[in-house]
């Protein structure tokens, strides 16, 4: 088991408080890994998420959970690079699923159309969802 940790800080808000994300690998053997993301997901933070993911692919971990459910925000123009990681898994007979997907997330990939795209499971990180919710009631209620 390894464990791999990035932050990477974005320009100060009005507020003057950097904004950051972290990623962090949880668990991983030879063919998967788990990968847990938290902050705000903007094109400019994304780069260690990226790394990781690509690191993993790299090595052979075919199969990977992007555990998202410490995201914040999420910036439209940082999920395409999550998209290529997705093919290019897809295309090792591998996979990419991404689970703990709450409502800032959640209106994100419905709002560019990859919640069609992308393999989203569970509401948390672990399969099960808060309060009984279904994946569609927590993508349902991202919509209003």
């Amino acid at each position: 088991m390894t464990s791999e940790h990035s932050t990477a800080p974005h320009p100060p808000t009005s507020a003057d408080a950097p904004l950051e994300m972290s990623v962090e690998t949880v668990r991983c053997d030879a063919t998967h890994a788990l990968v847990r993301v938290a902050g705000e997901l903007r094109l400019a933070t994304s780069a260690p998420l990226l790394a990781v993911l690509r690191s993993h692919h790299r090595t052979g971990r075919r199969f990977v959970r992007l555990d998202v459910s410490r995201v914040t925000h999420v910036d439209d123009a940082a999920l395409p690079d999550i998209v290529r990681v997705h093919q290019d898994l897809l295309a090792t007979r591998g996979t990419l699923v991404v689970t703990g997907v709450r409502s800032a997330v959640a209106r994100a990939l419905r709002r560019t159309g990859l919640d069609e795209v992308l393999f989203v499971g569970g509401a948390r990180a672990d399969g099960d969802t808060p309060d009984g919710f279904e994946l569609r009631d927590v993508l349902a209620l991202a919509a209003r």
